[in-house]
């Protein structure tokens, strides 16, 4: 039964994994404060 499972999520990570590397992205998360506060910062950067 474990097999059963096991087999299709190891396909769908293999498969989902390929397609995020390709991507040039990165995600970074940030804790501050209020919104107001973290703001002003984040315009000032490129690409936010």
């Amino acid at each position: 039964m474990k097999k059963l499972f096991l087999i299709p999520a190891l396909l769908i990570l293999i498969l989902t994994g390929e397609s995020m590397s390709a991507e040039k992205y990165e995600t970074a998360t940030f804790a501050g404060g209020c919104f107001w506060c973290m703001e002003p910062p984040f315009e000032k950067l490129d690409g936010v």
